[in-house]
C-alpha cells in the first residue's frame, strides 16, 4: 500500500508540474514585460522558480497535502504593476542597467514581504477568518485580472506597436500583421481544443511546442519579418537566493525607503489575494480528500514558500484547482506530492532552459491571452446570465453589483483599489444579512419525531434509540460567514456523538437564502460524514423555493438522490424506518399481523376477539388505491393488518394535499365516523399493499345489543387511540410554532 501512494506520489507530482510550468512561463513574462523585450527571458525564469519554491516551502508545514502551488492571474497582474509604480514614482531611467536592477530587486522584494505576511496570517491564527471574504470579490478580482490580461495581448499578438493607437481602426488595419495574427490565433486555437488532435500532450504545450514549430519553419523559410522575435536566453542552473542579500542591503542603507513603504499595500494585497485564493483551493481539496485543512498551517506554509521564491528570484504563488486536480487524478494523495512536484520543476530550470529560449513572443502572448480568459470566473458569469434570463432576488443582484464593480475598478484603476472596494461591500452587505445564528434548534428523534402513527413497541424502541437521529434546523442566510458555523456545529456532533449518530438531517425550511459558499460547505459535510458512515439528508419545502436554490448551486450533485427530501416530516420517517428495519426486520410492515396485535383490540379476550371478528370483513387495496376520500360519507372502521395508509387532507378551498400522517399495521382509521357519523374529516390511500378488516356502524349497534362488553372495550380502545393521536398532533403543533 506505502508503494502504491509513494508511486502516486510521483506521478501526481510530476503531473502537476507539467500542467503549471506552460503557465508560469508566460506570467513571468507578462510580469516583467514593462522592463522591455530584453527582460522577457528573465520573466521565464522567475515563472519557472515561482512552481519550485512555493510548493517545496509549502510542503514544510503539512497543510493541505496535495494542494499544488504556482502564479496567479490576480497576483500576477499586481506585481507587473507594482513595477509601473517603481518606474514612475522613483524616475527611473528605463534603460540604466543599475536602476533597472533595482526594479528587479524591489519586485522580488515585494514578493517576499507578500510571503512574510502570509506567514503573520498564519501565526495570528488569520487564516480561519480569510474564508469570511466573499467569494463575489474574488470572482470580480479574477474577471478584472482576465480582462485586463486580454486586452494587454491585443497588441502583441496584432504586431502593433505602442504608438498605433487601438480606437483608430484605420491605423490599425494598416500595421495590422496579419502572419503575427494568424499564428497567433492558430495557438489560440490549440491551447483551446488541441485535445482533439491527441489527448496524449496536454493542450497548453501543444499549443506552446506547434506555435514555436511553425514560427521557426516560417524564419527559416524567411517568411518570418512580421512575426516578431523570441523571448532570448534563459538563464539556467542551480538557482541561488542571490536577491536575499540584495533586500537586505536596501533596507539597511535605508535606500528608497520611501518606495519600499509604498509597495507595502502592494505585498499586502497580495498576500491577501494568494491566501483567499489558497483557501479557495484548500476547499475543493477538502472534497476530494475528505477531510479538513489547518488554514492557519497552509498559510505558513505558503509564506515561507513565497519568501524563498523571492529570495531565488521567482513570483509569488498560490494554491492551483487545475494543477492539484491533474495530481490528484494521476495519484497524489500526502504532502510528498509537493516535494516531487518542486524537485521535478527544478530539474527543467537546470536541464531544459535552453529550450525555453525559443519560445516565440507572439506564442507566449497568445499563450497569456487564452490564460486571460481562463482566469474568468465561469460562477460569476453564468449568474449574470441568469440573471438577464429571469427575475431573481435582491440578494442575487447585490452579488452581481459587487462582481462587476470590483472587476470595474480592477481594470481601470488597479487589484488593490478593487480589493478594498470589494471587502467594504461584501461587510456592508454581510452586516444587513446577519441577522441570526445559522442554527434556529437541534434536537434527535427521542421526543420529536414524524407524522408516522406506529404501533407501541416501535414508539418505544425509538424513544430509546431515536437519539441515532439528529435534526438541525437552520435558519437565516447560509452563506460564507454562517456555512462555516455550520461545519463547525457538524464536526463537534462527530466529535461528541459519533460513534451513535446515524443521520444527521439538515432542516432548510427555514433558510432564505443560500449562496455558493453555503452549497459548497454542505456537499463537504455531506462527503465528510459519508465517510464516516453517517447518513447527510436535506430536507427543505419546495413552496419557498429554497429546494431549487439548492439545486441551483450544485449541492443536489453532491448529494445522491435519495438524500433529498421534500419535508422533514419526509427525512425524519425514513430515518426511523431506516432504525427500525434495523432492530425489527425490513419486512416488518409486510407481515401480516392477528387481530389481537391490533392497538384498540390488545386487551381483548379471545372469546372476545372471536365475536368482534365474525362482523368484520377482510379488505385488500392496492398500493396507491384510494381507500375513501376527504367528505365522503361513511360509517365504516378498519383495521391494519398489512401494509401502511396515508392520511391526506385538503383545507377548504385549496387544491393542495398534504399528508397528515401515515399509519402502520396495528393501527386503526375512520373511527370518528362511528363515533358522531360526520362525513369523512380526510382521505385514506394505501401505501403498499394494504390489508385490512373493517366493521361497519350497524354491525356495532347490533353488538351493543347483544355483547354491550365487547363494544365497550372497543369504545376504551377509541379513546386510547385518540389520546396517543392527540399527543402527536400537540407535538407537531408544537414544532412548527417553534
Amino acid at each position: 500500500m506505502q508503494a502504491k501512494a509513494w508511486k502516486g506520489d510521483l506521478t501526481g507530482g510530476i503531473m502537476s508540474s507539467i500542467m503549471g510550468l506552460p503557465k508560469a512561463i508566460p506570467w513571468g513574462v507578462l510580469v516583467f514585460a514593462p522592463l522591455g523585450p530584453a527582460y522577457a527571458a528573465m520573466g521565464a525564469f522567475a515563472g519557472l522558480i515561482s512552481i519550485i519554491f512555493p510548493n517545496l516551502g509549502s510542503a514544510a508545514t503539512r497543510g493541505a497535502p496535495i494542494l499544488n502551488s504556482g502564479p496567479f492571474s490576480i497576483t500576477t497582474l499586481m506585481l507587473a504593476s507594482a513595477v509601473h509604480l517603481i518606474i514612475n514614482r522613483a524616475g527611473l531611467v528605463q534603460n540604466d542597467p543599475a536602476t533597472v536592477e533595482l526594479v528587479i530587486d524591489l519586485i522580488f522584494l515585494t514578493v517576499f514581504m507578500s510571503g512574510l505576511f502570509q506567514v503573520l496570517f498564519g501565526l495570528l491564527k488569520i487564516g480561519s477568518l480569510a474564508k469570511y471574504i466573499p467569494y463575489p470579490v474574488i470572482a470580480g478580482l479574477m474577471n478584472g485580472a482576465g480582462i485586463s490580461i486580454f486586452i494587454a495581448q491585443v497588441r502583441p499578438m496584432t504586431g502593433l506597436g505602442d504608438e498605433i493607437p487601438l480606437h483608430d481602426m484605420a491605423a490599425v488595419l494598416h500595421n495590422l500583421s496579419l502572419p503575427n495574427l494568424g499564428l497567433g490565433i492558430l495557438t489560440l486555437l490549440l491551447f483551446w481544443r488541441g485535445d482533439l488532435l491527441t489527448r496524449r500532450i496536454p493542450a497548453a504545450f501543444l499549443g506552446i511546442i506547434i506555435g514555436t514549430v511553425i514560427f521557426h519553419l516560417a524564419k527559416m523559410w524567411g517568411y518570418g519579418q512580421s512575426l516578431g522575435t523570441t523571448i532570448g536566453a534563459v538563464p539556467g542552473g542551480i538557482p541561488t537566493p542571490e536577491h536575499l542579500m540584495d533586500f537586505l542591503g536596501i533596507l539597511f542603507r535605508g535606500e528608497r525607503m520611501n518606495l519600499v513603504a509604498e509597495l507595502i499595500p502592494i505585498a499586502l494585497s497580495i498576500a491577501i489575494v494568494n491566501s483567499l485564493r489558497s483557501l479557495i483551493v484548500v476547499v475543493a481539496v477538502d472534497n476530494l480528500t475528505y477531510e479538513r485543512t489547518d488554514s492557519n498551517k497552509e498559510l505558513i506554509g505558503q509564506g515561507i514558500g513565497n519568501m524563498l521564491s523571492g529570495a531565488f528570484g521567482g513570483l509569488s504563488g498560490a494554491g492551483s484547482q487545475s494543477t492539484t486536480m491533474a495530481g490528484f487524478r494521476n495519484g497524489a494523495s500526502t504532502v510528498a506530492t509537493k516535494f516531487y512536484s518542486g524537485f521535478f520543476s527544478l530539474l527543467v530550470l537546470v536541464v531544459l532552459t535552453p529550450a525555453v529560449s525559443f519560445l516565440p513572443e507572439v506564442v507566449l502572448s497568445a499563450s497569456l491571452m487564452m490564460m486571460g480568459i481562463e482566469a474568468l470566473d465561469l460562477w460569476s458569469i453564468k449568474l449574470m446570465l441568469h440573471a438577464f434570463t429571469k427575475r431573481e432576488s435582491p440578494q442575487e443582484y447585490m452579488v452581481i453589483f459587487v462582481v462587476l464593480t470590483v472587476a470595474g475598478i480592477s481594470v481601470f484603476s488597479g487589484t488593490t483599489e478593487a480589493l478594498a472596494v470589494g471587502i467594504f461591500l461584501s461587510v456592508v452587505h454581510f452586516i444587513y444579512r446577519m441577522g441570526k445564528d445559522i442554527l434556529a434548534r437541534e434536537y434527535d428523534a427521542t421526543k420529536i419525531r414524524s407524522n408516522i402513527i406506529r404501533p407501541l413497541s416501535e414508539i418505544k424502541f425509538l424513544e430509546a434509540e431515536g437519539d441515532r437521529i439528529r435534526v438541525l434546523e437552520l435558519q437565516g442566510a447560509l452563506f460564507f460567514g454562517t456555512a462555516d458555523k455550520l461545519a463547525g456545529i457538524v464536526d463537534k456532533i462527530l466529535n461528541q456523538d459519533g460513534g451513535r449518530i446515524q443521520y444527521i438531517i439538515l432542516n432548510f425550511r427555514k433558510v432564505n437564502e443560500m449562496d455558493g459558499s453555503g452549497g459548497n460547505l454542505v456537499g463537504q459535510i455531506h462527503n465528510r460524514c459519508r465517510k464516516k458512515g453517517i447518513q447527510v439528508w436535506i430536507s427543505t419545502s419546495d413552496s419557498q423555493g429554497m429546494g431549487q436554490r439548492i439545486k441551483a448551486l450544485g449541492v443536489h450533485d453532491f448529494v445522491e438522490g435519495e438524500d433529498f427530501f421534500g419535508s422533514l416530516n419526509a427525512a425524519l420517517g425514513r430515518a426511523e424506518d431506516k432504525l427500525l428495519d434495523a432492530a425489527f426486520g425490513v419486512e416488518r410492515n409486510q407481515v401480516e399481523k392477528r387481530l389481537e396485535e391490533v392497538t384498540i383490540l390488545s386487551t381483548f379476550h379471545r372469546d372476545e376477539l372471536q365475536i368482534l371478528s365474525a362482523c368484520m370483513k377482510r379488505e385488500c387495496f392496492p398500493d396507491a388505491t384510494v381507500v375513501y376520500r376527504q367528505g365522503e360519507a361513511g360509517d365504516s372502521l378498519y383495521c391494519i393488518l398489512k401494509g401502511r395508509a396515508k392520511i391526506v387532507f385538503s383545507p377548504p378551498g385549496s387544491a393542495d394535499r398534504f399528508i397528515v400522517a401515515i399509519l402502520c399495521p396495528g393501527m386503526i382509521f375512520g373511527e370518528m365516523a362511528i363515533i358522531d357519523g360526520s362525513p369523512r374529516s380526510a382521505g385514506i390511500i394505501a401505501e403498499g399493499e394494504l390489508i385490512c378488516v373493517s366493521i361497519d356502524g350497524a354491525s356495532i349497534t347490533s353488538l351493543q345489543a347483544t355483547h354491550p362488553e365487547v363494544i365497550n372495550k372497543l369504545y376504551q380502545g377509541f379513546a386510547l387511540n385518540l389520546t396517543q393521536q392527540l399527543r402527536i398532533a400537540n407535538r407537531i403543533n408544537s414544532e412548527l410554532q417553534a
